[in-house]
């Protein structure tokens, strides 16, 4: 073997053993940054003004932030940014609101000063449906047009009641009870009662008829 081969061979094992160093030295070198995150402390508190929460696409599908009131805001939403959810609060309490791919609101849950809400409504955003409690008891509505309540029932000291509303909002029946027992009453298209069938307080039933203005025509005892 000539010097020059020599030579050679030495400068490629020469060579070789640095990369094996270098090699070593960058394994020794993430073991310690690995060694010394996995030794970092978790924060107990991880504090912001919002926080924000992206898909793949960079579109915010989730935010937390302060609300106009100076509470806190959850906002959930769909993959192009839509908002379809959120729980709130203001003065008298939490609210949860769920929205529907138009923006509009269709369920809601909230509270205010008397007690607790449920409002279901339809895909345009009208109510259709709701729950209320308040400290006497509470009520469901039933809507076929904005303000206009068709079926209402409720509870209050005296016990239960169903009311039934024509097109314009005016009751035409009603059924309830009092000390005495059940309730039943009959109204025009005004809403003006025509005709009850109640109970007595000595455990009888009568009957009430009368105009189309509310005056007695006949009873029956």
């Amino acid at each position: 073997m000539t010097t020059d081969t020599r030579i050679e061979s030495l400068e490629t094992q020469v060579r070789t053993l640095k990369r094996m160093l270098f090699g070593v030295f960058g394994l020794i070198v993430v073991g310690g940054l690995l060694a010394a995150t996995s030794l970092q402390s978790v924060p107990d508190v991880i504090r912001a003004k919002n926080f924000e929460v992206l898909n793949e696409e960079g579109v915010v599908i989730a935010s937390l932030r302060e609300n106009p009131h100076g509470r806190g805001w959850l906002s959930i939403r769909d993959e192009v940014g839509r908002s379809v959810a959120a729980i709130t609060g203001d003065k008298r309490g939490g609210w949860l609101t769920i929205d529907n791919i138009k923006g509009n609101n269709v369920a809601s849950l909230l509270v205010d000063e008397k007690g607790g809400w449920l409002i279901v409504k339809d895909h345009e955003g009208i109510a259709s449906a709701s729950v209320i409690a308040d400290k006497e008891g509470g009520w469901i509505t039933l809507s076929d047009e904005p303000q206009k309540h068709s079926v209402v029932i409720g509870v209050d000291e005296k016990g239960g009641w169903l009311t039934i509303h024509n097109k314009k909002g005016k009751p035409v029946a009603a059924l309830n009870s009092d000390v005495d027992g059940g309730v039943l009453a009959v109204c025009n298209k005004d809403g003006v009662p025509v005709a009850e069938i109640s109970t007595k307080s000595d455990g009888g039933g009568q009957v009430y008829v009368t105009d189309k203005q509310g005056k007695m025509s006949a009873d029956m005892p």
